[in-house]
Formats: C-alpha cells, sequence, structure tokens
C-alpha cells in the first residue's frame, strides 16, 4: 500500500506541477501583462487630461507671441520705412544739385510711431524736417519733385534765406507730413 500512495502522490504532484506550469502560470502571467498595460493606459490617460487641460493656456501663450512677432515686425517694417523715405530725401536732393544738411523727424513722433498700435490699418504719417542748401531754382524744382511724390502729404513750414555776403545758395527748411510704408512704391 505504500507503494500505491506513492505513485499517488508522485501522480499528484505531477498533475499539481503540469497543472500549474500549464494552466495557472499562463494565466498569471496574463494577468499581470493586463494589470500593466492598463497601468500604462491610466498613466497616458492622466497625461491626455493634463495636455487638453493645458491647451487653452499654450494656445493663449502662442496667441501672445504672434501678437509680440507682429509688433515688432511692424515697429522693424516702420524703421525700413524710415531708411527708405530718407534714402529717397538724399537721392532727390542729389538729383537737383542740393546739399542735403539735415533730416529731422521729431523724437516725440519717432516714439509715437515706435510704440504704434500693432494691426492698424491706417497710414503712419510722420513729420520730416528737411534742411537743404543750395541754389534758389534747384530748391524750386526739388520742392516741386518732393510734392509729387507718393509719400508727400502738405506742407507745414517752409524757409528760404540767403546769407547777405552774396552768396549763389540759399538754405531751405522744409517740415511737411510723409506717409511711411510707400517710399519708393508707385
Amino acid at each position: 500500500m505504500k507503494k500505491e500512495h506513492l505513485i499517488m502522490l508522485t501522480a499528484l504532484i505531477i498533475v499539481t506541477v503540469g497543472w500549474y506550469f500549464g494552466f495557472l502560470r499562463p494565466v498569471y502571467t496574463e494577468r499581470q501583462t493586463v494589470k500593466d498595460e492598463i497601468a500604462n493606459t491610466s498613466a497616458q490617460i492622466a497625461d491626455f487630461e493634463r495636455i487638453f487641460k493645458d491647451l487653452p493656456a499654450f494656445f493663449d501663450s502662442q496667441k501672445e507671441l504672434v501678437r509680440q512677432k507682429h509688433q515688432l515686425m511692424s515697429q522693424l517694417a516702420s524703421k525700413g520705412d524710415l531708411l527708405r523715405l530718407f534714402s529717397e530725401f538724399e537721392t532727390l536732393a542729389k538729383n537737383h544739385q542740393l546739399r542735403l544738411i539735415e533730416i529731422t523727424p521729431s523724437i516725440d513722433e519717432l516714439l509715437i510711431l515706435n510704440r504704434a498700435a500693432v494691426g492698424d490699418t491706417l497710414p503712419q504719417i510722420l513729420p520730416i524736417s528737411l534742411s537743404l542748401n543750395g541754389k534758389y531754382p534747384d530748391i524750386g524744382k526739388f520742392v516741386g519733385d518732393l510734392e509729387k511724390a507718393n509719400f508727400y502729404k502738405g506742407l507745414t513750414f517752409c524757409r528760404i534765406t540767403n546769407d547777405v555776403d552774396g552768396r549763389a545758395t540759399s538754405d531751405i527748411t522744409f517740415t511737411f507730413n510723409a506717409i511711411l510704408g510707400i517710399a519708393g512704391k508707385s
């Protein structure tokens, strides 16, 4: 009987070990894998929820950055417009054999221009003073051509002076409004 018990006990152990490795262990491994996938998926869902919660702030910050970019580009364009305008003054003066002494936009006007509203569709107007020296007929031709320029808005001040020493040249200070952004364009 002892031998039968030993055979039965051995058979029971073999069946139990076989049942464990054949059925329980794969089920346990699969169950653990599913638990790990659920934990990973839960972490991903929590991460997505955090991202979706942060999206409005992200879009707001992106809009603010775009607004700042447009503002800086607007200011840069205004400075570029000024340089084109100043270059056009120099060319016009040289074409009329005049010496350009000074170009003077007012500091206050430049500060206002620098703070100009982004997206403002109205043209920017800047008062400019030109100081020139040359012969009187050349000054007249210069002023005539300047008045025909597309950026010219209107005269605000003009002073022509001659020295008493009999020089053949005159000095002119000419102040007018210029529309920025259209200098050099037809």
